[in-house]
């Protein structure tokens, strides 16, 4: 499945190095805003919102919802939209 993951980091203790690490810990993700992700994984959207929960603090936000396929975009990091064209029927 294509998941997309948001966070808010707030202060205090706002430790985007370990959320990050966290989401690059899954094999196929593309970053696409400072703070929005896209990952495909077997795992369900509360099994990866709870691994993820775990590398946030309590006053942090965290939104996991999967994506459908259909998106349009405007001006997306390098190589971004050419990941999201490439994922296969199959990941959605």
């Amino acid at each position: 499945m294509v998941y997309i993951v948001t966070y808010d980091l707030r202060d205090p203790g706002a430790d985007y190095d370990g959320v990050i690490k966290a989401i690059s810990q899954y094999p196929r993700n593309m970053r696409i805003q400072k703070s929005v992700w896209l990952i495909v994984t077997s795992n369900t959207y509360i099994q990866v919102r709870d691994f993820l929960q775990r590398f946030i603090d309590g006053n942090d936000r965290l939104f996991v919802g999967r994506l459908n396929k259909g998106s349009a975009w405007y001006d997306l990091p390098p190589g971004a939209g050419d990941w999201i064209r490439g994922l296969p029927d199959a990941d959605y």
